[in-house]
């Protein structure tokens, strides 16, 4: 990652913008943003000293969303897999997440908020805040839809909201989980 782009993103990020923000300024990805973040902690930068300490902050965030911007660095080593929630962090009978390091554009959550429902399940993409427009737009969405629909269980699908969509049947919620992150992962790149 060129110097110059790692203390650009730096330098926005001290002044309170975060990922998103640094990246439409920039004209670079999300992913670019946090990979240049973590190339200046992998080059020393003083203003990550907290990440290689432990990650553990040892001083206040120069700017309140800096130190959410931090946390997204600290959290490049999660995992890509999908995992149940547990019952007492959620509204609902059962959840499944998949909140990897690039969780902005590939997170992923199935939650199963009432199985006597008739639409028991919810899937809420992440990517979605940030697609918009453009045939990117249209493609996500009809991939999600598809992907829902693949899953063994599933009845019926449909766009509840920008970024969640509600599902009839008894799927396995890890199972919707995964579909729609793979789903996701394949136009991530784009």
């Amino acid at each position: 990652m060129p110097v110059d782009i790692v203390e650009q993103v730096m330098t926005l990020r001290d002044k309170g913008m975060d990922p998103p923000e640094i990246a439409r300024v920039l004209g670079i990805s999300v992913d670019e943003v946090l990979a240049a973040v973590v190339d200046a902690l992998r080059r020393g930068d003083p203003r990550l000293a907290w990440v290689a300490d432990a990650r553990q902050p040892t001083a206040p965030s120069p700017a309140p969303t800096a130190a959410a911007f931090d946390e997204a660095v600290v959290r490049r080593d999660m995992s890509d897999d999908v995992r149940r929630i547990p019952d007492d962090e959620i509204d609902g009978v059962e959840g499944w997440i998949r909140w990897p390091d690039e969780h902005e554009v590939r997170g992923v959550e199935a939650m199963l908020l009432d199985p006597d429902d008739e639409w028991p399940w919810t899937v809420t993409v992440s990517a979605f805040e940030f697609v918009r427009e453009g045939p990117i737009e249209s493609e996500a969405r009809e991939a999600v839809v598809a992907a829902i629909r693949s899953v063994s269980g599933v009845t019926a699908a449909a766009e509840e909201d920008r970024e969640v969509w509600v599902v009839q049947g008894k799927p396995s919620g890890q199972e919707l989980c995964r579909a729609v992150a793979e789903a996701g992962d394949r136009l991530a790149p784009r």
